[in-house]
């Protein structure tokens, strides 16, 4: 059955509308993105399918794919109060509570059906992609005339306000602006990006899920944002910066030891080093340099494990074990705790199989590792018009 057929089945008529919003894999620039700084994702052709159709009443009617046990989740426009066990509706119910925010009302709801193939807190921006792709929806059957980036603004809020996760913006960013074989070189600060063709005819980019659980709501996620925020106020103290992107690392070696913390001083180091490699990996793809590409990968992943302490057993297991395979870059990707680690193999020297791989991750960790090569995609948009 088609998905189109299984919207029918659910809300017994055809959909109006077919939207796509892609996931994305930040290839380096993690944790730098609530203090202004560097960033370089690249969105993905996995992602989220969304069949719709307007509906006459103040009601929304919601079924996904991911979570087809908890059925057709129904959101009254008059109730859009965070509710605790509600799932991915809590997402449904933000994005509408923000617009409400901002001035924006509803004359009334929808019908969604929805088809992903980005594996849910696997650090491939799974949430911002169900944000971006409700903004598209909205704005598309109500009108709305939003402006591009204020959807991404209004998806951060979602994330910040509602969600309750001192997320930054580049998850939203790229989802909206991706562009097909190309990466987003964006600084979170100003709010300007330049695309990057990504050449990747001779090599391959691969994306390991550890299938590790984890909820950024109640991790030491907001934890790490708290300490930058800290480390940041102390430095403003004793240089004219607007946010920690605006130190180098030369300037940074200078006042650290006004920190006066070890733990804040390895927190800094990471994102102040962190901008630095985005930069050299930035320049080292426009010269269609991988093999450089790759370092500033593995020098990310260090960071991340030793400084920002954001990495987990799993993580480095696979990190290493791509190295020894003969990756030229590994690191992991996203939030951290678990989630997704990338991968990238000249193709001549990819393996045949990770049949080995798998079989001994499963026996180490007891879960399963689903591989991914990672292809990119256009931003978030309508598909298609459906005409009965």
């Amino acid at each position: 059955m088609t998905h189109q057929n299984e919207f029918i089945k659910h809300f017994k008529h055809q959909p109006t509308h077919i939207f796509f919003s892609p996931g994305r894999v930040n290839l380096i620039g993690e944790h730098t993105d609530y203090s202004g700084g560097l960033v370089f994702p690249m969105a993905l052709s996995l992602g989220i399918t969304g069949y719709v159709s307007r509906r006459d009443d103040q009601l929304i009617k919601v079924f996904s794919t991911t979570f087809e046990s908890k059925g057709i989740l129904t959101i009254a426009l008059d109730d859009l109060s965070y509710k605790k066990g509600f799932s991915f509706g809590n997402y449904v119910q933000g994005v509408l509570a923000i617009l409400r925010k901002a001035g924006y009302s509803l004359p009334a709801g929808f019908n969604l059906f929805m088809h992903s193939t980005l594996p849910a807190s696997a650090g491939l921006s799974s949430s911002a992609a169900l944000e971006m792709l409700l903004f598209e929806i909205i704005d598309t059957l109500y009108d709305l005339n939003l402006d591009a980036v204020d959807k991404v603004k209004y998806a951060k809020q979602v994330e910040n306000h509602y969600m309750g996760v001192s997320s930054g913006i580049m998850d939203q960013y790229a989802v909206k602006f991706g562009k097909k074989d190309h990466a987003i070189y964006l600084n979170t600060h100003a709010l300007t990006f330049e695309y990057a063709p990504i050449d990747l005819k001779r090599y391959r980019l691969l994306l390991m899920n550890t299938n590790k659980s984890r909820n950024l709501e109640d991790s030491d996620y907001n934890e790490r944002f708290k300490s930058v925020e800290i480390g940041t106020n102390i430095l403003k103290k004793h240089l004219d910066i607007d946010v920690l992107g605006d130190v180098d690392e030369q300037t940074f070696n200078k006042v650290q030891s006004t920190l006066n913390d070890d733990l804040l001083v390895k927190r800094l180091r990471h994102v102040v080093s962190e901008n630095t490699r985005t930069k050299q990996a930035y320049n080292a793809l426009k010269n269609h340099d991988l093999k450089t590409f790759g370092k500033m990968m593995d020098g990310s992943h260090q960071s991340l494990k030793n400084d920002f302490e954001v990495s987990c057993e799993e993580l480095d297991y696979l990190v290493r074990a791509n190295k020894q395979l003969g990756a030229i870059g590994a690191r992991m990707t996203g939030a951290g705790f678990g989630g997704t680690m990338i991968a990238i193999y000249e193709s001549k020297a990819l393996p045949p199989s990770f049949k080995t791989l798998k079989e001994n991750y499963q026996k180490r960790f007891n879960k399963p590792l689903d591989i991914y090569q990672a292809k990119s995609a256009d931003g978030a948009k309508l598909i298609k018009e459906v005409t009965s």
